[in-house]
């Protein structure tokens, strides 16, 4: 500055006087009282003074930094005696203050197109300025506007409000990208009270900013202005009870709307009481999820009074939220008469058996649930069973999920279930559940009188001899199952006469797999991994029941201690057998002479592995 007024001082006529100047710093040469003096005392015939000064600020404040620069120049001597006008603007890409003399004198460069905050001294107003090309393509007046596109601008929450207001009762405006503007919570708060009232603003992009709320805000203008969506997914948002109430405020009125997916967020029981307010007149929405939020048995309160008079409402997932048996009797209560919910989900909620018990009640007379998940909770036996005699004569639920209890029956009661009730399964996997006799038990009481189940795997659980009764009593009876897999189980001699004897009057079964552990058999007699293997004798009880047996088609005894002796045994019903056409006898005791005699009379048998 001290350079540029020496060389002011050696021109004492000087009567027109243009500067241009980058500085880094807001030094004197910004100052309107410094240059009021200085023109009074040192430059008196000056008429004409244009400049255009810029400087990079990144901590600007537009209140601050635009009163302390705009206020010196509001003086008589700059608005009365000279009719000087000044203006100071925020170029926002560039984090740049400038401050000139209006009219601009200069070309604007590339960097002042972007968008500008400006304040002057015949509108002291702070607005938001888009010059030159930006004005040409998005004039922000025009009522043809439909998009505007201020991404990477970072305008913060001050420019974020002065946009609001303008853009307030713009009409044609749909589409608004205020991506990446360092606008946060304020921002967010102030652009969603504005666009409360606005019709026509469909998208508003937030994406990039440093708030919680911008999720729940661009939703909340969707929701109220975008008549086809029909869906929405904020999971994973961190939205809580504030950025709940944005949305819960749109959902009022909302009739378009029909699923609302909240996943993992962090909603607690204000923002379930807000929504839960929204909703009480809402007729459209259908499926509500909330899982993994914070809502505890105070939120499931809110949304229980929502679900006593809520009639649209058919799917909630409630899973992760802390509900305990407290949340679990508010629910069972409100369930008891509920028309329309079908399914509910409540695994991981620390449900345990009192918990289990006010929902066991309710099943006793709901008619409208299907599926009721309680995976992952602490029920134990008693809980489980009390569910299992609720629905004996509930033909509507069909799918009760109780997995990752605290015993395998609980889960063993939950497939039971869908084996009495769901008219649409055909196949049950239950290998590697570790399943022992009173499971099996269980499944094999439902299945004796069952219609539509066809295939059954228990393929590696812990089923002994007394299990392997319990199964061959139900094929007596069963006349849909036509596979069986029974694999990796202690099954000898005493399990094959059980099965033997129930293939004597089964008349569907063609699949039978009795596989013991697959590894290699070296006629070691004094092998103890598994040592209830079908010997000879077991060989002699199934031979016997193909004898008179017309459906089982495949017939599988790999890995087994099944000799010479068992093996001609079979080979003798095979000649009246004509149905089977595969009998598997891998790693067994049989000597290789005899495998090779009856593979070559009989191309049925199969000593070599799949």
């Amino acid at each position: 500055m001290e350079d540029l007024k020496c060389l002011l001082l050696l021109t004492p006529s000087l009567v027109h006087f243009k500067l241009i100047a980058s500085r880094s710093t807001l030094d004197a040469i910004f100052d309107g009282s410094y240059w009021e003096q200085f023109i009074q005392k040192k430059l008196l015939l000056l008429n004409q003074f244009q400049f255009f000064l810029t400087c990079i600020d990144n901590k600007f404040d537009d209140t601050t930094t635009f009163d302390s620069l705009i206020l010196p120049f509001q003086s008589p001597f700059w608005l009365n005696n000279k009719n000087w006008f000044v203006t100071c603007g925020y170029i926002l890409r560039e984090s740049k203050i400038i401050l000139y003399t209006t009219p601009l004198f200069i070309g604007v460069d590339a960097a002042t197109r972007s968008a500008v905050f400006e304040v002057s001294l015949t509108n002291p107003e702070h607005r938001l300025i888009l010059r030159e090309n930006y004005n040409r393509i998005y004039n922000i007046n025009e009522e043809t506007l439909t998009t505007v596109d201020l991404s990477h601008n970072e305008i913060g929450d001050i420019g974020a409000q002065h946009l609001a207001d303008k853009l307030r009762n713009h009409r044609t405006l749909t589409t608004l990208d205020l991506s990446y503007n360092r606008i946060g919570n304020n921002g967010m708060q102030y652009l969603n009270d504005v666009y409360k009232e606005n019709k026509t603003l469909i998208k508003l992009n937030l994406e990039g900013n440093p708030s919680r709320y911008l999720s729940t805000v661009s939703a909340a203008i969707q929701i109220r202005n975008d008549k086809t969506i029909t869906k929405i997914k904020l999971c994973g948002k961190s939205i809580d009870d504030t950025g709940m109430k944005f949305l819960a405020d749109a959902l009022i009125n909302n009739e378009t709307i029909t699923e609302l997916d909240l996943y993992y967020n962090n909603i607690g029981y204000t923002g379930i009481k807000y929504l839960a307010d929204a909703l009480q007149n809402n007729t459209t929405l259908m499926i509500l999820k909330l899982s993994n939020n914070q809502i505890g048995y105070n939120g499931v309160k809110y949304l229980s009074d929502l679900l006593r008079t809520n009639q649209m409402i058919t799917i909630v997932d409630l899973s992760k939220n802390h509900l305990e048996d407290t949340g679990a009797k508010y629910l069972a209560d409100v369930l008891q008469n509920n028309p329309t919910m079908t399914e509910l989900d409540l695994s991981c909620n620390k449900i345990s058996d009192i918990g289990v018990q006010y929902l066991a009640d309710m099943l006793r007379n709901n008619s409208r649930m299907i599926t009721l998940d309680l995976s992952s909770n602490r029920i134990e036996n008693n809980g489980a069973q009390q569910l299992f005699n609720s629905v004996e004569t509930n033909k509507t639920i069909a799918k009760v999920r109780l997995s990752g209890n605290k015993s395998k029956y609980c889960e063993a009661i939950g497939i039971a279930i869908g084996i009495r009730n769901d008219k649409t399964r055909t196949s049950i996997d239950l290998r590697d559940k570790q399943y022992e006799d009173n499971e099996i038990k269980l499944l094999a009481n439902e299945l004796y009188n069952n219609k539509t189940i066809t295939e059954l795997n228990l393929s590696n659980n812990e089923i002994s001899n007394i299990g392997i009764r319990y199964l061959a009593d139900m094929l007596r009876n069963n006349t849909t199952i036509t596979s069986i897999d029974l694999s990796k189980h202690e099954i000898g001699d005493i399990g094959a006469k059980y099965l033997g004897d129930a293939l004597q009057n089964n008349k569907t079964l063609t699949k039978l797999i009795l596989d013991s552990y697959s590894y290699y058999y070296n006629n070691n007699d004094n092998d103890t991994k598994k040592t209830n293997k079908i010997t000879d004798n077991g060989a002699q009880f199934l031979a016997d029941a193909l004898e008179n047996n017309q459906t089982l088609i495949m017939l599988s005894l790999e890995s087994h201690r099944i000799g010479d002796t068992g093996a001609q045994q079979l080979a003798l019903a095979l000649k009246n057998n004509k149905i089977l056409k595969e009998l598997k006898l891998y790693n067994n005791k049989i000597s290789i002479e005899l495998q090779n005699r009856l593979e070559t009379k009989d191309k049925r048998f199969c000593f070599s592995p799949n």
